[in-house]
């Protein structure tokens, strides 16, 4: 098993849609990931200190990039703190197992969130519902000259109204009184942003 020795850095849970947590352990400049609570517990408890550490270093499985694993810290004697020398005074030996469940202390990272904010996604249907009219809109009124601009425009926001409301999941029913009174109860934006108009 490859040794490193480096300065324990940063130990950051980061809890996974799984149910398990991930420990992401840096030491000497590379993070390092468990999913054992009492091995990053351990590499907690050397925060700002020089240690020599177990580790597994491998490809990915579409050889794309590298995987980095914490599998331990030695202690002074070159033994994984925790564990129980085997006979003959031979090094490694087996886990002790905890007899009550660990809580390493470790600061968690925010969980990556599930969905979009609300007033985020409307934000982007909104750009999106635009571009997409106005370009459709464009391609029928080319070569309509100047004369066709303000008709051209109406027909363009009328379907952006649509789309937008389509895409949010509105009713199917897209009577324009509906999807005027569907768009004006849109998520108001945020404190500071300028407000849009259709």
């Amino acid at each position: 098993m490859p040794q490193i020795q480096g300065v324990v850095e940063s130990v950051v849970g980061n809890p996974g849609a799984n149910g398990r947590t991930r420990y992401a352990t840096v030491i000497g400049g590379q993070e390092y990931n468990t999913w054992k609570p009492e091995i990053a517990r351990v590499a907690n408890e050397h925060l700002g200190q020089q240690v020599t550490a177990n580790v597994t270093v491998k490809p990915s499985q579409d050889g794309q990039y590298m995987n980095y694993y914490l599998d331990g810290i030695l202690d002074g004697a070159g033994q994984v703190p925790g564990q129980i020398p085997m006979a003959g005074g031979q090094q490694g030996g087996v886990p002790m197992q905890p007899q009550i469940p660990v809580q390493p202390g470790i600061p968690m990272a925010a969980p990556a969130a599930r969905g979009m904010d609300p007033q985020r996604e409307a934000r982007i249907v909104k750009q999106s519902s635009m571009a997409t009219a106005f370009n459709f809109v464009g391609h029928l009124f080319d070569g309509a000259g100047p004369e066709a601009m303000e008709e051209a425009e109406q027909a363009a926001l009328g379907l952006a109204k649509r789309l937008y409301v389509q895409v949010l999941g509105a009713p199917q029913t897209l009577d324009d009184e509906i999807v005027e009174g569907l768009v004006s109860q849109a998520p108001e934006q945020p404190a500071g942003d300028e407000p849009e108009t259709w």
